[in-house]
């Protein structure tokens, strides 16, 4: 959803660094959910007893705010 309205299509083939970009980021909040949902620790009980690292959470984190700030630039370069 955000691609569209940001007017940025979807990787076709590698062509589109944008959509690649954003594909590539997905993969690796499609891979911090599993390990949130395979420790499950997102909704309150305890898995095997391990836990995400601090790691995660910092990546999680830097990742959100590294996003938002490409998503502004791209759609205000899309203005112009």
């Amino acid at each position: 959803m955000v691609q569209e309205n940001a007017g940025i299509p979807m990787p076709t083939l590698g062509v589109d660094l944008d959509g690649t970009i954003l594909g590539g980021c997905q993969t690796v909040i499609d891979g911090l959910g599993a390990i949130c949902n395979g420790h499950r620790d997102a909704d309150g009980t305890k898995g095997a007893g391990v836990r995400p690292a601090p790691r995660h959470a910092e990546l999680a984190v830097n990742l959100a705010g590294t996003m938002a700030t490409f998503l502004l630039a791209t759609w205000e370069a899309k203005q112009k």
